[in-house]
């Protein structure tokens, strides 16, 4: 009581006050010592998603594995297979996503897994290496990287699709940066469009290449020109020919324009027009524009290059189309001298040359003659590939044809025998 009277004596407030003061530093450091002493307690994580929880398909690449849908994929599989294609776990789990959403038959999905990681390395090394003077736009590309790698593409497409509208929005709003602020953002879209033909989402990503064409600044027509002729590309791929031909036919033009008649990249999409003009069946338009590439590339490259050879065997398919078997036997012979010659008797576009001049020589009735070159065809494919590869069949299905009379109507032998016509350059 006398403690407590002492306290409440309105004399002593000030005193109390102090030691209060005192009383409350005292405290304090002696907790922070106590804290330092035995720290609390972590509550424990949640321990991390194993791989071998994610469910899906798998693929082995050995003679007699098969493609599961329904069980897990091995630990050990798994890393071997993101191993060999060189991308991240995470990556592989997508590709499968995509090719099992795309119902590709299993016998292809080597390849498949194959070309999806090749477009998936060089899409993400575009955007690791990019470079720009806005830091934001580094990191929002540098993040779309990161969800390549972990193969979540929905948040790298939005990532790409804010670095491509904040370009445009400074380059409305820095007029003196607009031309290299657009061109980032063209950039961004054909970037987008690269990532959907890496999903084969064919369509979108011939949207994604004409956007991009649409919105590059007009005074870099080489860019706009690749642009259109990869939209023709993308929608060659997607088997709508007509818009296809578009797009070749203004890359042709402004390549031309740009780079002149006798360039690469104009040669090449007048080749790209070719082939969409004859898969349309106008023959005739096609060999016009390839009878003028084989003769620009011969001048330029000389008759030996790859390229010229390939323009020669494309005409010849072009002519066997239009019924002029003779014609199109002469460049066959031609190229595949010369591929003996230059590559060996061995080699894949050798035997594609052998295949197409068997078939041309079927077409014409000499059915002796396709005959002896099918069955070398046949045989070095079962010596070079093994008797179950799908190349080998086709040969086997080509050499049994040749017994047979050339029907009447023609079914594609020249054009849709095995590699008779090489892909769009």
């Amino acid at each position: 009581m006398k403690i407590w009277r002492w306290i409440t004596n309105k004399d002593n407030q000030s005193t109390v006050l102090v030691l209060c003061a005192v009383a409350g530093l005292l405290g304090a450091g002696a907790w922070n010592v106590f804290t330092h002493i035995w720290p609390p307690e972590e509550s424990p994580k949640e321990p991390p998603i194993s791989i071998d929880s994610v469910s899906g398909g798998i693929v082995n690449f050995a003679p007699g594995n098969t493609f599961n849908q329904y069980n897990g994929i091995p630990l050990d599989d798994y890393r071997a297979l993101a191993e060999e294609l060189g991308v991240t776990k995470e990556a592989l789990k997508s590709f499968f996503e995509i090719l099992q959403h795309k119902n590709v038959p299993k016998e292809e999905l080597g390849d498949y897994l194959r070309k999806i990681a090749k477009q998936y390395k060089e899409l993400e090394s575009k955007l690791k290496n990019y470079t720009s003077d806005d830091p934001v736009i580094v990191k929002l590309k540098q993040g779309a990287a990161t969800a390549l790698r972990d193969g979540d593409f929905a948040k790298a497409e939005q990532l790409l699709n804010q670095a491509s509208e904040r370009d445009i929005q400074q380059a409305k709003e820095f007029k003196e940066i607009a031309d290299s602020r657009l061109a980032s953002a063209a950039s961004a879209l054909a970037e987008i469009a690269e990532l959907k033909d890496t999903q084969l989402a064919y369509a979108e990503a011939a949207s994604y290449f004409r956007k991009a064409a649409n919105l590059a600044p007009p005074n870099n027509q080489e860019i706009i020109a690749t642009y259109l002729n990869n939209e023709g590309m993308a929608l060659y791929s997607a088997g709508e020919y007509a818009q296809a031909q578009d797009s070749f036919e203004q890359a042709w033009k402004i390549f031309e324009t740009a780079l002149g008649a006798d360039h690469p990249s104009t040669l090449t999409s007048m080749n790209n027009l070719a082939r969409t003009l004859s898969d349309m069946g106008d023959h005739a338009g096609a060999k016009v524009l390839e009878e003028q590439v084989l003769e620009q590339r011969k001048e330029i490259l000389g008759a030996d290059h790859p390229d010229t050879l390939t323009s020669m065997n494309n005409l010849a398919s072009t002519l066997s189309d239009m019924g002029d078997h003779a014609g199109a036997k002469t460049l066959h012979e031609q190229v595949l001298e010369k591929r003996k010659e230059i590559l060996g008797a061995e080699h894949p576009s050798t035997l594609i040359s052998m295949n197409n001049l068997a078939s041309t020589l079927w077409a014409m009735g000499d059915n002796a003659g396709a005959k002896v070159l099918h069955e070398q065809v046949l045989e070095k494919c079962c010596t070079l590939l093994g008797a179950r590869h799908p190349d080998t069949t086709i040969s086997a299905w080509n050499l049994y044809c040749s017994g047979q009379p050339f029907p009447d109507s023609t079914l594609g032998v020249s054009s849709a025998t095995a590699g008779a016509i090489p892909p769009l350059l």
